[in-house]
């Protein structure tokens, strides 16, 4: 069958007249030969048209809302297309990182062209802060949870602060150092949204406030102190790329707690045995 709309609608019509409207005309033997051929092909025709029509109801019915013709299924195929991308892109910064990814590479491992994987994203920067967003946010959420489940100023710092600096550059072979990689490639123009940085902050600040009254009532030493975090997050996560045993450990850990907690009373609790292992949620873990 015709697979260009305007030509196949043309057919229809110049068979209907041909066959339907002018079936009794009379114009020899060619004539009445012809004139079958194309009654058969307008019968042809029907049937493709009712099978269409078919397929399209039984689509409708397996995929669309019940009040709905079939309006949302582009929708939902470039969600799932989009995903698609995601998952592919997830996949391939875990075993190539950042930089020796490309788009084509993405576009392949998700099952569509290279063109077309710019209807969806306009940059590997675009698709990459997408992806971490949502792995960091996630990170994230589950250490303010651990946070809050520690009793004690010096247990919710050292919590914290093991959680951030140690376990976070180890999680998923490394993940967050695509996050290193990734910015020192950005140049003016790309389309970077510093957004996830800032929620970043605000959750550092609510953390560091929940862990001592001094720091929750004194809000210019806690911003102090969620810089100094930040710029120490990003060299761990160099660090660790380069030298997986350089992460802090117990004795620089408490290092931090003490000078953060500087203003708070001292407790009798003692510190984390060990000097090869850091506390991050009541269990140790190798540096």
């Amino acid at each position: 069958m015709c697979d260009n709309p305007t030509h196949y609608a043309m057919s229809v019509i110049a068979i209907r007249v041909v066959c339907v409207e002018i079936p009794g005309k009379s114009g020899g033997v060619f004539a009445l030969s012809f004139r079958r051929k194309l009654r058969l092909r307008w019968h042809t025709v029907r049937a493709d048209i009712v099978y269409r029509r078919q397929r399209t109801l039984r689509i409708n019915d397996r995929g669309a809302p019940p009040n709905g013709a079939g309006s949302h299924m582009p929708q939902v195929k470039k969600e799932d297309i989009r995903l698609a991308i995601l998952e592919a892109s997830h996949a391939l910064f875990l075993e190539k990182g950042y930089v020796d990814t490309t788009m084509v590479q993405i576009a392949k491992r998700a099952g569509i062209s290279h063109a077309n994987i710019y209807s969806y994203f306009t940059a590997k920067l675009q698709v990459f802060f997408c992806v971490y967003d949502k792995w960091f946010k996630a990170r994230i959420t589950t250490l303010e949870s651990e946070v809050m489940s520690a009793h004690g100023a010096h247990a919710r710092m050292r919590t914290l602060l093991a959680g951030l600096l140690v376990d976070t550059p180890r999680l998923d072979n490394g993940f967050s150092h695509n996050l290193v990689q990734a910015l020192s490639t950005v140049k003016p123009g790309d389309p970077y949204d510093p957004s996830l940085l800032q929620w970043f902050r605000e959750r550092l600040s609510a953390m560091l406030a929940a862990c001592a009254p001094s720091l929750a009532r004194d809000g210019v030493r806690r911003a102090r102190l969620i810089d100094m975090l930040v710029l120490t997050f990003d060299g761990c996560l160099v660090n660790y790329h380069v030298n997986p045993a350089s992460l802090p450990d117990v004795a620089m850990l408490e290092e931090y707690v003490t000078a953060f907690l500087s203003t708070e009373p001292a407790e009798s609790a003692p510190a984390p045995q060990g000097a090869d292992s850091v506390t991050a949620s009541g269990t140790t873990a190798t540096a």
